[in-house]
């Protein structure tokens, strides 16, 4: 009895513990306003193709938005330009390949093999090239099981590129009002960080003195 009264308080900390990790607000990777804009450039083509009719153009052209979504990470905006382009693009070859080879086996698994080389090997550009090799991937997969015709496959890759497009835009709207915002705050943060090198060795002196003074 005394075994299972001392382990109960260890079984209750350890519940609360893990209850305090399920329900704990933890900082957000993604800005607001980042999440507002990319929720919009994929949710805007559907509902717009839905009202009028056209979903499939809006189911493709929010596929392309929502490969491009992945690339748009903080730093310099022309940075930024230029990776988002690359995922559009990426995404759009893709699809076009997916549709040619969909109705030939080998040619699929060929094209399936030769992609994922190519995204595993963008594995050492970092985490955001990999994430597009990956998601192009995926595409690929996807719009192979389609099994659409190929005459079709420029009209579907151009709105999967259009897609990536749209995002692009969102994301550079505020390029002309706050051109050099992203390298300000890099160089905040820099000045931060040597300030917080330059308040080191005075800390330590000043621990010292103390210490001597003691003794």
């Amino acid at each position: 009895m005394r075994s299972r009264a001392a382990g109960l308080p260890h079984a209750c900390v350890e519940t609360s513990a893990m209850l305090r990790a399920l329900i704990d607000l933890k900082p957000r990777d993604v800005p607001l306003r980042v999440a507002l804009r990319n929720t919009a450039a994929v949710v805007l083509p559907l509902a717009i193709g839905v009202a009028t009719g056209h979903v499939a153009a809006g189911l493709a052209v929010c596929s392309g938005a929502l490969n491009t979504m992945f690339s748009d990470q903080p730093g310099p905006y022309r940075a930024r330009l230029q990776r988002m382009l690359m995922a559009a693009l990426t995404a759009g070859l893709a699809a076009l390949l997916g549709i040619w080879v969909g109705h030939t086996t080998p040619a699929l698994v060929l094209a399936g093999l030769l992609l994922g080389l190519g995204g595993g090997l963008l594995v050492a550009l970092g985490p955001v090239a990999a994430r597009v090799g990956l998601t192009s991937m995926i595409l690929l997969v996807v719009s192979a099981d389609m099994q659409l015709p190929v005459r079709q496959a420029p009209g579907v890759a151009a709105l999967i590129f259009a897609g990536g497009l749209l995002q692009v835009l969102l994301a550079l709207v505020a390029w002309p009002l706050q051109r050099y915002r992203p390298e300000r705050f890099a160089l905040a943060e820099l000045m931060r960080q040597l300030a917080g090198s330059a308040r080191r060795p005075a800390r330590r002196r000043r621990q010292r003195r103390k210490c001597s003074m003691r003794w």
